[in-house]
């Protein structure tokens, strides 16, 4: 499985395909809808961490800890 970081470099490569003017209309759908997809998977792992650093933080909040 690949990380955020290699899927971040897909993105990247897809877009980039996508801007150059060779790449016929059924290529681009395939890019399209390859980098959507990393796109979601990325959107899904940042929810994910979003929501460890929550919990994180909630729970030194309640711990009374400060980083002060």
């Amino acid at each position: 499985m690949k990380n955020f970081e290699e899927k971040m470099k897909e993105i990247e490569t897809c877009i980039e395909a996508l801007n150059q003017e060779s790449t016929g209309l059924e290529e681009s759908l395939k890019y399209f809808e390859k980098g959507m997809a990393m796109v979601q998977e990325c959107q899904e792992t940042l929810r994910r961490t979003a929501l460890k650093v929550k919990k994180i933080t909630d729970t030194l909040e309640e711990t009374d800890l400060n980083w002060d």
